[in-house]
């Protein structure tokens, strides 16, 4: 098949575009409403325990 073995076992993390920032940016305005001393990373891990999948940066 001549593809490496690391391709062969590859999965993806299930980072998706699908879900528009519209609606991630006002879930994150209203966490800031509700803490508005929590930061980056408290507001990411609270959004992934709403079932987001998103990435650090994209917060």
């Amino acid at each position: 098949m001549k593809i490496s073995r690391s391709t062969y076992y590859y999965k993806s993390k299930g980072y998706s575009r699908r879900t528009n920032d519209e609606e991630i940016l006002k879930e994150i305005e209203e966490l800031k409403r509700e803490h508005p001393y929590w930061g980056y990373r408290r507001i990411w891990a609270m959004l992934r325990k709403k079932g987001n999948k998103l990435n650090q940066k994209r917060v």
